[in-house]
């Protein structure tokens, strides 16, 4: 009887040729999509520079940028963009604060959008900034660093046309100091 159900186990175990070729074609498939999605995606890696978003992100914090090509943003998503500063073209990471149409308000270091006091969390100490007022144009963003005493955002250079926005910004390593 051990004998035969050895022989019996051996027999449902045994992988035929024709499964190894639909497990090939099967792995070829799944290399396709990820190659497709990786080409129309353009993902690529970016490292943080400055100190503009800490608590939350530091010096050297890498991350993973998918491009912007239309699709809808959320409040409060990284973001990479491409401003002019100092007569060249650099790229920042900020935090997408206000979206198209919204009104955005700083008053007495407190952030209101569309009339609502919003919860920071993500700030480190109380915000220290000079009041604010500024109705977000269409096809336009306002962007905020999360160290608001150093950060060059918005406030400085405006609100930023969607063409600005290079694409969302998805942390992968932290480096805290």
């Amino acid at each position: 009887m051990e004998e035969q159900e050895l022989e019996q186990l051996a027999t449902t175990r045994a992988v035929k040729p024709t499964n190894y070729i639909l497990i090939f074609l099967e792995s070829l498939i799944v290399l396709a999509c990820i190659l497709f999605f990786v080409n129309s995606a353009s993902i690529s890696v970016n490292v943080v520079h400055g100190e503009s978003m800490q608590p939350t992100l530091y010096e050297n914090d890498k991350g993973v940028t998918v491009s912007y090509d239309g699709q809808e943003l959320s409040r409060y998503d990284f973001v990479i963009a491409a401003i002019e500063l100092n007569g060249t073209n650099e790229l920042i990471v900020k935090r997408l604060i206000g979206l198209p149409g919204d009104h955005v308000v700083i008053k007495n270091n407190c952030l209101y959008i569309n009339g609502v006091e919003t919860s920071e969390p993500y700030l480190a100490t109380q915000m220290c900034t000079d009041d604010l007022d500024v109705c977000v144009p269409k096809d336009c963003y306002f962007l905020l660093g999360d160290n608001r005493s150093i950060s060059y955002d918005s406030r400085y250079f405006g609100c930023l046309p969607d063409t600005c926005i290079m694409g969302k910004f998805y942390p992968i390593t932290h480096t805290q100091d």
